[in-house]
């Protein structure tokens, strides 16, 4: 029975694809006029540490500078762009219901993660956020996934993190917690990526709660 589940944030919990898809597109606009990149290409921001993609696109730059540039003007992008998938709200009422903890562990600055959950009107939902400013690494590395469990006292065996990236996945195994993926985002995974679980939506989260409560 998991006595706790952890969840990342963008593109597992919150559609925040066009709000990082518009920044880029600002920034590219600004720095690298001539650039070309596909929709593919920027679909592969949601996942990795902000710093790592903005290092790729942007070498020459400054890259901690940029990043938090890239951070503050996304910002702007939230209120209109982001939302939370079907389905959560009722994960997280029977979380609570079934005394279950709940927390996020994700690569986003602490302001924006925050900044994100109020958009979304999750914003009260979750009594533990670890972002990029809690750790020395981010995901792939599991410290996130760690602090959790001993902020929650619970064992690897009792937790179940839920991502939608490898980065979560690698997080969640390298921790030895139980590992699951969803499948609305449009990611592809290579085969040796194996969660516990692999959910095409939040209903099935749901049912795997309730059974193990029976």
């Amino acid at each position: 029975m998991y006595q706790l589940i952890l969840f990342d944030l963008d593109g597992t919990i919150a559609d925040t694809e066009l709000v990082l898809i518009q920044t880029m597109l600002e920034f590219i606009k600004q720095y690298t006029p001539e650039k070309q990149v596909s929709l593919h290409e920027l679909l592969r921001l949601s996942g990795p540490p902000l710093l790592d993609s903005i290092q790729q696109y942007f070498p020459k730059e400054d890259a901690p500078l940029l990043v938090a540039a890239f951070a503050k003007k996304a910002r702007e992008f939230y209120p209109h762009y982001a939302k939370a998938f079907p389905g959560i709200e009722v994960v997280l009422n029977l979380c609570q219901q079934q005394n279950i903890p709940v927390g996020i562990v994700t690569s986003k600055s602490r302001i924006n993660a925050l900044l994100t959950l109020e958009v979304i009107g999750l914003k009260d939902a979750f009594p533990l956020v670890i972002s990029l400013d809690e750790v020395r690494m981010p995901k792939p590395d599991p410290e996130g996934v760690i602090l959790a469990m001993q902020h929650f006292h619970v064992l690897p065996t009792q937790t179940l993190f839920v991502g939608d990236t490898i980065y979560d996945y690698y997080a969640g195994q390298r921790a030895g917690v139980a590992t699951a993926l969803v499948t609305w985002s449009l990611k592809s995974f290579g085969q040796e990526i194996q969660p516990t679980y692999w959910f095409k939506d939040f209903k099935q989260l749901e049912v795997l709660i309730r059974e193990q409560t029976i």
